[in-house]
C-alpha cells in the first residue's frame, strides 16, 4: 500500500482527508505538536524514501500563516532534496490569490498575509521542484457546517435569535462541499504520473453572495433573521466570484450543493 505523509492532518479538513484516504493509502499523520514544518531536524524524522506522496495542509489563517506558507514550504523541499528522494508534494492553497493578485492595493489584514504567503508558496515550489500538485481550495462547508465562519455566524444568530452583522449582502464568495474536496483529491491521486503533475487545479464548485445564503436559511428554518448589512466597501470585502472547471483535470464532477445541503441540515 502507497504511503503518504499528511501535514496538517489534526485540522478540520485534514481530519476528513484522513478518514477517506486511509482507505486507499497508508495514512501516516503525526499529532500537530509532533511535526514542525519550520524544524529541519524535526521534519527529517518524517520525511523517508517510503514515501509516495506528502500533502501539506497547513499555513491556514493564524499569526503563524506567512511564516508557515514561506519557510515550511522551503525546509520541506530542502529535506526531500537533501534525502534525494522525489515524492509527489501536494500543496493546498487557496482561490484567494487570484482576487489577491487582482487587488494588491486594497489587500488588509489576515487576509493579505494569508493570500501572499500562499502565493509566496506556490512560486517557490513551482520554481524549486519537479513534482508537485498546487492544491486552491475556495470555501468549504460541510453537512454540519461545523467550520467557523458566516455558515456558523448564521446558525447562531438564528438559534440565540441575536443580530447578525454583515460587512456587505452583495459580497460573493466560491464554496465547496468538503467531500468534493476530498474526492478531487482521491482522483488526482489514483491518476498521479509525471504527466499529470506539476497542475494547479482550482477546486471550486458554486458563487454565491451573502444575499443569497440567508435567504437559503430563511427558508430552511422559516424565519426573518435579524441583521444589519454595514456595506463596506466591496474590494475591501474581497468579494470574490470564481470560475473553473476542476472535472476537466480531476475527472470527478461536484456532487453537492449549498442550497440542498442547508435544506437537508439538522441542527440538533
Amino acid at each position: 500500500m502507497k504511503k503518504i505523509l499528511l501535514i496538517g492532518g489534526c485540522g478540520y479538513l485534514g481530519k476528513y482527508l484522513k478518514k477517506k484516504l486511509e482507505k486507499y493509502f497508508l495514512i501516516i499523520s503525526p499529532k500537530k505538536n509532533n511535526l514542525n514544518i519550520l524544524n529541519n531536524k524535526n521534519l527529517k524524522k518524517h520525511i523517508n524514501k517510503k514515501l509516495f506522496c506528502i500533502i501539506n495542509l497547513t499555513g491556514q489563517i493564524g499569526k503563524n500563516t506567512g511564516k508557515t506558507n514561506n519557510l515550511g514550504n522551503k525546509n520541506i523541499i530542502k529535506t526531500i532534496k537533501e534525502k534525494k528522494i522525489n515524492p509527489l508534494l501536494i500543496f493546498f492553497s487557496t482561490t484567494l490569490i487570484e482576487s489577491y493578485k487582482k487587488n494588491k492595493a486594497i489587500y488588509q489584514s489576515e487576509n493579505l498575509v494569508y493570500a501572499k504567503s500562499k502565493l509566496v508558496g506556490e512560486n517557490f515550489l513551482k520554481d524549486n521542484y519537479n513534482n508537485y500538485m498546487i492544491l486552491r481550495v475556495s470555501n468549504i462547508y460541510d453537512d454540519k457546517f461545523e467550520k467557523r465562519g458566516i455558515f456558523n455566524n448564521i446558525i447562531n444568530s438564528i438559534k440565540k435569535k441575536s443580530l447578525l452583522k454583515i460587512s456587505n449582502l452583495n459580497s460573493f464568495r466560491n464554496y465547496i462541499h468538503i467531500n468534493d474536496v476530498i474526492d478531487h483529491t482521491l482522483k488526482l491521486l489514483k491518476l498521479s504520473k509525471d504527466s499529470h503533475n506539476k497542475r494547479i487545479v482550482n477546486l471550486i464548485n458554486e458563487n454565491y453572495s451573502i444575499k443569497n445564503i440567508l435567504k437559503f436559511f430563511e427558508k430552511k428554518f422559516i424565519c426573518k433573521i435579524k441583521m444589519i448589512n454595514l456595506k463596506t466597501n466591496l474590494k475591501k470585502n474581497y468579494s470574490q466570484k470564481f470560475f473553473d472547471f476542476p472535472h476537466k483535470i480531476t475527472g470527478h464532477m461536484n456532487k453537492y450543493k449549498l442550497k440542498k445541503t442547508i435544506m437537508k441540515f439538522n441542527d440538533k
